[in-house]
Formats: C-alpha cells, sequence, structure tokens
C-alpha cells in the first residue's frame, strides 16, 4: 500500500538501523522532537516555527506513506519502534503553506513575541511577505516540467542516474475498490504528487554514469578515441538493423551464430524492476575476440533494455486511463540529449516516439514553479467562491509539445530488441541468487562454506 518496496533505499531499514544503534545520536535527544524534510526543517526555521508537517509528496518518497489514504501507513508504523512513530511529522498536501518571514522570533511557549530580531529577516528581505510552500518530490517536478501530466506522456530522464515516470490521477479514498492495486505494479513505485495524483515509474541507479565507466575501463579518455568508438558502435548497430529490416539471410545467421553480449548493468545496485539487495553488474558473452565497440554497445543497450523494462509496466499501469491512446517519451538529460545512438536505442528498444522538448531544459526547476501557480490559481479560486472547490487537474494543464528532437521507433529494430529483453532477463534471472553470496562479508562466506562442508 506504500507504493514502495521494502529495500535500503526507504525509509523503514534505515530507521530501524538507527534507533537500533545505541550509538546513533537520535538514541540520546533530550526532549520533544520531530523528524523534519529538509523542506520543512528550512521554512520551519525561517518563519521561526518549532514543527511543520511533511507532504503527501515527501511522505509517499520515504516509504512510509499509503498512497491511497494519504495516511502513515499501518503496516509500516509495526515496523518503526514506538519512540520512531511517535516524532514522525504531521502530514498536509504541498499545496498548504506559510505566510511570510516574521520580524521577530516566538518564545518557547509560541504566545508572546520576544524583541529578538529574525535573522532571516533581514537576511531574506525579499521573501518576508512570501508564500512558503512544502516540499515536493524531485521526480513530480520533472514530469510536470516536461509537460508530462497526462496517461498519454511518458517522462524518461537520463542523467547520473535514469527515470521513467508517468502522471495518472487518483483521488485519495478510504475505499480500496476505488483504487487501483499496487501489487500489480510490482517493480515500480507509486508516489503521491498531490492529494489527487499519483506517479508511477522505475528509477536506475545507473544511466548516464554506466557510460562513463565503460568509457573510463576501456580508456576512452580522449574525445577522438571515444567519437571513434561511438563511430564503430553505430557501424554495428546500422548492420544489425539492415539484416533485420531487409531479412538478409547471411546477415540474419551471422547475427544469431555470434556470441553477442548481455549485460546487467547494476554498477551501483538495482533499483527498478527487482529492487534486490547486493546486485552487481555482470556481462555474458566476453571472448577474446569481443571488441571496444561491442563491449560499448552492450552498455548502452542494457541500460536501454532495463528502460524498457520499467517502460513496459508503465504502459500496463495506465490501461484505465488513456489506454488507447500510444503514450510517447518526453526525455530529458543531457546523456540521452548529446547521444543520438542511445536516444534511437529506447525509441527502438521500447517502441515508442522520443521527444525532446524545446521549454524543458531544466524540468525540475520549471515544474516546482507551475505546480506552486496550479496551487495559488486554485487556493485563489477557492476564496472567491466555494470552499468545496476540489484541487486542480493536472490533465487540464496540458501543455503543446515543441520538439526540436525526435527519435521514431523502427518497428525491425524493436523486434531484435525484444529478443534481446528476453536475453537480458533470462541472464538477470540466471545470476539474481548470487547477488545476496557476494554481497556478504568475507567472514559470513567462510562460515556459509564451513557449514556446508560440515
Amino acid at each position: 500500500d506504500t507504493g514502495s518496496p521494502l529495500h535500503t533505499a526507504y525509509a523503514i531499514p534505515q530507521l530501524r538501523a538507527m534507533y537500533q544503534n545505541e550509538k546513533c545520536a537520535v538514541n540520546h535527544v533530550q526532549g520533544n522532537y520531530q523528524w523534519q524534510s529538509l523542506a520543512s526543517f528550512c521554512i520551519a526555521r525561517w518563519t521561526a516555527r518549532t514543527f511543520l508537517p511533511i507532504s503527501y509528496s515527501e511522505a509517499s518518497w520515504t516509504g512510509l506513506l499509503n498512497v491511497q489514504k494519504c495516511t502513515y501507513d499501518e503496516a509500516a508504523m509495526e515496523l518503526l519502534p514506538m519512540a520512531c512513530r511517535k516524532a514522525l511529522p504531521a502530514l498536509a498536501d504541498y499545496s498548504e503553506f506559510v505566510q511570510g518571514i516574521p520580524k521577530n522570533t516566538p518564545n518557547k511557549e509560541g504566545e508572546d513575541f520576544k524583541a529578538e530580531l529574525n535573522p532571516y529577516w533581514t537576511l531574506f528581505p525579499e521573501l518576508q511577505d512570501c508564500k512558503f510552500f512544502l516540499g515536493i518530490g524531485d521526480g513530480a517536478c520533472a514530469n510536470i516540467g516536461s509537460k508530462c501530466t497526462t496517461a498519454s506522456r511518458i517522462a524518461v530522464t537520463i542523467g547520473t542516474s535514469a527515470a521513467a515516470r508517468i502522471c495518472l490521477r487518483y483521488e485519495s479514498c478510504l475505499s480500496a475498490s476505488s483504487f487501483f492495486q499496487i501489487p500489480k505494479l510490482q517493480g515500480l513505485f507509486c508516489y503521491r504528487i498531490d492529494k489527487s495524483h499519483v506517479l508511477i515509474g522505475g528509477a536506475l541507479t545507473d544511466g548516464g554514469s554506466a557510460v562513463e565507466w565503460a568509457r573510463q575501463f576501456l580508456n576512452l579518455h580522449s574525445d577522438c578515441a571515444f567519437m571513434d568508438c561511438m563511430d564503430q558502435v553505430q557501424a554495428l548497430v546500422n548492420e544489425e538493423y539492415k539484416a533485420a529490416a531487409t531479412s538478409d539471410n547471411e546477415h540474419l545467421s551471422k547475427r544469431k551464430g555470434a556470441q553477442e553480449l548481455v549485460v546487467a548493468p547494476f554498477l551501483s545496485g538495482e533499483r527498478s524492476t527487482g529492487f534486490r539487495d547486493g546486485a552487481t553488474g555482470a556481462v555474458l558473452g566476453l571472448t577474446r575476440g569481443t571488441t571496444s565497440a561491442e563491449f560499448f554497445k552492450s552498455v548502452l543497450e542494457g541500460c536501454a533494455l532495463r528502460l524498457k523494462a520499467v517502460l513496459d509496466l508503465i504502459i500496463a499501469s495506465r490501461y484505465e486511463q488513456a489506454s488507447s491512446v500510444t503514450p510517447v517519451i518526453i526525455a530529458s538529460g543531457k546523456a540521452m540529449e548529446n547521444n543520438d545512438l542511445w536516444r534511437q536505442m529506447i525509441a527502438d528498444s521500447s517502441g515508442l516516439r522520443v521527444i525532446f522538448d524545446k521549454d524543458t531544459e531544466e524540468a525540475t526547476i520549471r515544474g516546482a514553479a507551475q505546480l506552486v501557480a496550479f496551487a495559488l490559481q486554485a487556493t485563489k479560486i477557492s476564496s472567491s467562491s466555494s470552499p468545496d472547490v476540489q484541487t486542480f487537474i493536472l490533465s487540464s494543464q496540458e501543455e503543446e509539445i515543441h520538439p526540436f528532437k525526435t527519435s521514431e521507433p523502427r518497428l525491425a529494430a524493436t523486434a531484435f530488441y525484444r529478443e534481446k529483453a528476453l536475453a537480458q532477463n533470462a541472464f538477470i534471472s540466471a545470476i539474481a541468487p548470487l547477488f545476496s553470496i557476494t554481497s556478504l562479508s568475507g567472514e559470513r562466506i567462510d562460515q556459509l562454506s564451513n557449514n556446508k562442508n560440515k
């Protein structure tokens, strides 16, 4: 019900470890305290408040929020120590705001104001009458800023890491019958944007970082060496596509007879779709004849195929909303913008059009500004009419796309990438049992070996 797996990337394991560690500072705090998100902490300091709520958006990113009810999840709470539960902040929609920076700081009772000047009053004079909104997840902002506010557009970002996300309208409610079943989305996350919308998607720990690692691994330090390797990769991809598109039996038999490389690109661990602790990168098919270009191509393909796995699940999740409309990918991130070959791989492997929009270079900042504008608009409408006015609907805010780079999927290429995806999935499933072993300490492995010998 939290929309996130029980994984070390989320708050439950981290909080349990902290409270179980007697040396951890949290076990020695005197008096009343609350956990605060960074956004709430900063706003509370600036506005001379003790604590502030955490937004549904930020709370869902921790893995503690029941995304259906917009309350803390009961099962998640059972896994946390009582001291931790008592210290969790209140919940609120991000659109709730704090008005202005007070000139003076309140006393401990919070009743009267001291003569002592609030340092932020003079530090941020331009914000003295500003509205401060609660924090919003960066992925949510990136989607809105990328013009992906409907089920027909999927936002894909590749920087150091990579992510694919879709925005869907689902009102918070107490009835399970009116909300999609999260278990069907196993392998994805489901986060709240606000009380009326969710963000469904998946993330890869390694995106552009995998390409940079491969470049360093192959000693392609100079731009000349790197571009020469990329030209060779492009030639390999062109030959592969030509064989598939023309049904050239000679080329097809040569490709099928060759030992193709299969890469599990988990250099920094795995998030979507398996969330397996201890996962590491692996390559199948290396021979003495493997070239640098073939290796580099396999790394690009490995990342593209993991994104395909995420995208396939996302498309399945949108069956209730615009399921008859083929979605498009709105891309962002320098790693994909500057690499035409990789962008085409993603279009071919997913079978979806990939578009770079002229207006969305700084998608996250743009999205944050838009969400605040939407909240201000909704507040203005609500105050001028009825208190029952509902939250704005993001799908009604869909913007026109202004493409400046587009990659169209090629049917023949999509077909052979489907085969590659099956091979990658089979490889990952085969080596997955080894992840837990390789993540153990040497001492623990020796213990397991001794027990087996006995």
